[in-house]
């Protein structure tokens, strides 16, 4: 199977790495346990894509 990252992960976490100016992205397939993972994590941020929208109803 393959997973298309936008569809089965609307939700992306990107938490800085050891390197200057690197970041990892983690993808979440629900709002809530992504945004555990930014609270959790220093300098952590959240993007999400245009499928998250469609699934919460925008």
């Amino acid at each position: 199977m393959i997973l298309h990252p936008h569809k089965d992960y609307p939700f992306i976490v990107w938490t800085p790495r050891d390197d200057i100016n690197t970041f990892s992205a983690i993808g979440y397939r629900t709002l809530e346990g992504a945004w555990e993972l930014v609270k959790g994590r220093p300098g952590s941020f959240l993007t999400v894509t245009l499928e998250a929208d469609r699934l919460y109803g925008g």
